[in-house]
């Protein structure tokens, strides 16, 4: 059963969202009638497009826990060697170059696809506050495989974000994810 008032209250709610629309498209110059919002607020928002430097200290981060890998990979190998055969107590550095570069490459695109498919994110992820998206939410095991290689195998393919205008690489573009901020842990919703 509707009354005078109800439908009156509905119109003069229609009439103030519209006009704090107008309000909003005129104080911020958007055509579409929403505010627009700055990096920076979308980054203390927990969304938007995560920026070139802090992908890059991601990345630097990244690329030094692929370091930390094959560092503890080659002394778990020698440690290994030593408890086998005591008189054979040195390093293997006697391997080519070519072998090292391919081992490091496998390495990372284990670490990234590991982190990406578990979580979302890689430790420099979680350092700078970004996390990978992909279009249904978290990314599955098959694109965070594919997107480790890629990444992997074509870096350069990631300083694409410079000139992108949604800050996504060739990689992301390819796969259909972006590197987004997350969410701040002050600002959280989901109280539980």
């Amino acid at each position: 059963m509707s009354t005078d008032s109800d439908e009156r209250t509905g119109t003069d709610d229609a009439r103030s969202e519209h006009a704090s629309s107008e309000h909003s498209s005129s104080e911020h110059g958007s055509r579409s009638g929403r505010p627009r919002s700055t990096g920076r607020s979308r980054a203390m928002n927990g969304s938007g497009p995560a920026g070139i430097v802090s992908r890059a200290i991601a990345g630097v981060v990244d690329v030094l826990m692929a370091v930390v890998i094959c560092g503890a990979l080659v002394l778990g190998t020698a440690l290994v060697d030593a408890v086998l055969d005591p008189r054979t107590l040195a390093l293997p550095l006697r391997l080519p170059w070519e072998v090292s570069a391919v081992s490091f490459l496998v390495i990372a695109a284990v670490y990234l696809a590991f982190c990406w498919g578990t979580g979302g994110r890689t430790v420099g992820g979680a350092l700078m506050g970004t996390r990978l998206r992909a279009k249904g939410g978290r990314p599955g095991w098959v694109t965070a495989c594919l997107r480790a290689g890629l990444c992997a195998v074509f870096p350069i393919g990631l300083l694409w974000v410079v000139v992108d205008r949604d800050r996504r690489s060739l990689q992301d573009r390819l796969l259909g994810t972006s590197v987004v901020y997350d969410e701040p842990a002050l600002v959280r919703t989901d109280r539980r």
